[in-house]
Formats: C-alpha cells, sequence, structure tokens
C-alpha cells in the first residue's frame, strides 16, 4: 500500500499492489475531489483493512476511512456521526488489529475508539474534562498496550494545563 499523486498532480490517493507484483495496483479510497488527500494510512496487523485519514467530504476536516485492502469493498468513514463537528488529529491501530483509537478535535481535543470494520460507533475514551482540557495529540501522547486491552493517553482532564496519564479499555 503507498500514497501516490499518480491520477492528478499533487492529489494523494492510495494505491495496493500484491507484494508479488501479480495483479494491477487497486485505489481502495473513494475517488476524491481535485483539492482533497489521503494524508496518512495504516495497515491492519492481518493485512485484511487499511485505515487511512481523508479530507474526502469536507476541506478542511480530516476523517478516518477503512477498506479492504483488496479493494472488493468501498470504503467506509469510522466516525459519521461526528462529520462537521471534528477533525481527527492523529489515529493507531491496535496491535490485534481489532481497534482504531484516535485523537479528534470535536470541540476540544478528545479521544475515541472505533472498530476497524466500522462494526460499532466511536465510543469517548477519555474521562470527563475540566473546561479547557484536552487530550494531547503530540506524538506518543497516547499508546494501545500490546494486548490490544487498553489505553493509555496524557490529558490535562482533572486541572487545566496539568498534564498527567491516565489508562483506560480499548473497547470503552
Amino acid at each position: 500500500v503507498f500514497r501516490a499523486d499518480a491520477r492528478v498532480d499533487e492529489r494523494f490517493e492510495l494505491y495496493a499492489v500484491p507484494s508479488d507484483g501479480g495483479a494491477a495496483r487497486v485505489r481502495p479510497n473513494p475517488l476524491l475531489m481535485s483539492d482533497r488527500d489521503v494524508q496518512d494510512f495504516a495497515i491492519t496487523s492481518d493485512s485484511a483493512r487499511v485505515v487511512f485519514l481523508s479530507n474526502a467530504r469536507l476541506f478542511e476536516q480530516f476523517e478516518l476511512y477503512s477498506v479492504p485492502i483488496d479493494g472488493h469493498l468501498p470504503a467506509i468513514e469510522l466516525d459519521p456521526e461526528l462529520l462537521g463537528t471534528k477533525h481527527v488529529l492523529r489515529f493507531e491501530l491496535s496491535p490485534d488489529g481489532a481497534r482504531v483509537v484516535f485523537v479528534a478535535n470535536t470541540g476540544g481535543q478528545r479521544l475515541y475508539s472505533v472498530p476497524c470494520d466500522g462494526g460499532a460507533t466511536p465510543l469517548e475514551l477519555n474521562g470527563q474534562l475540566v473546561p479547557g482540557g484536552n487530550v494531547s495529540e503530540r506524538e506518543g501522547a497516547f499508546r494501545i498496550s500490546p494486548d490490544s486491552r487498553r489505553v493509555v493517553y496524557l490529558a490535562d482532564q482533572d486541572t487545566d494545563e496539568q498534564f498527567e496519564v491516565y489508562s483506560v479499555p480499548a473497547a470503552g
């Protein structure tokens, strides 16, 4: 799987090709308008799905999508109920490939978890945040445990501007 501006200059889309080079490349992301892009992607541990960040719907807001790696089904948005109220800042796949954990700005930075196949509504993982409190979106500010059961994150959840480490179940 790779990003390329193969069809239109400066419009980066996802492509997938078997590692043995046997089949033509597949474009697993939705058809993008000229001012849209795929910003980042990750492959699940079983190599079945690609999760990617794209502004396919709204120009300045990146959403999470998931698609089978072979492109046999269309991409699905993993966080549609947050549409228009969020901008995904960072995401990470669980080691078992079952969940995506992400930080989104939804009027403040919050931590969410959703199945990679889109089978459920995203769950807000962070606890109640104080006014002005946020989950950190810095790289490394949240991690999923090796057994995929817990998420550890950094937030100024209890006292504004005082960041502490929290741990929650990955499935809510």
